[in-house]
């Protein structure tokens, strides 16, 4: 049997935490120097979004779904072609991780709340199912992207005896799907100015 300590001979829990042994601090070691924690991608929806996580969730799926998507089809909006995704309800829970109905009912319309993505019903085809008809402003995503996250550098330019100053989009200070994302808009657009 053991010996029960008297309260006096109680240690203190600051004696205690004195004593343990120090957890040394990661990022200050030799092997993390310029080792750089940046926002992930999720974290960027949460931002952008602005609302439920599971919206978030959603819309990090469909932006991964939109880089992934090779030929889009085009469909006329406000008089000019744009790019959609034509997905069921039940593609939409899929990528969601969520029952159709909470889709329809809560995660749509707070999605539709936003101007940098469109829900509609459409068709991919005539005949086919009725289903979402989405697109994305990338524009509009990449100005809540610049921000959010201020992924610029800085080019100085002597010309007629001025200093320009351009700003351009330093793709190694976003995420990865960031990062394809930009390289899609670029292709469709042409160089996000900031």
């Amino acid at each position: 049997m053991g010996v029960v300590p008297q309260m006096d001979q109680t240690p203190d829990i600051f004696d205690l935490i004195a004593k343990a042994k120090k957890i040394p601090d990661i990022m200050k070691g030799p092997k993390a120097s310029g080792f750089h924690v940046r926002p992930g991608t999720v974290a960027v929806c949460r931002w952008i979004i602005d609302g439920s996580e599971a919206a978030a969730v959603l819309f990090h799926a469909l932006l991964e779904l939109w880089v992934e998507a090779k030929n889009k089809p085009v469909r006329p909006y406000k008089g000019k072609p744009r790019r959609f995704l034509f997905l069921s309800g039940d593609q939409l829970a899929t990528l969601a991780g969520q029952n159709k109905k909470t889709i329809q009912n809560a995660i749509i319309p707070e999605l539709r709340g936003k101007h940098f993505i469109r829900f509609d019903q459409g068709k991919l085809i005539q005949t086919g199912p009725k289903g979402y008809m989405i697109g994305i402003n990338t524009t509009a995503m990449w100005e809540e992207v610049y921000f959010q996250l201020q992924p610029v550098t800085e080019t100085t330019q002597l010309a007629d005896g001025y200093t320009w100053v351009k700003k351009h989009i330093d793709k190694a200070k976003l995420p990865y799907l960031f990062k394809r994302l930009y390289d899609d808009y670029v292709h469709h657009n042409g160089e996000f100015s900031a």
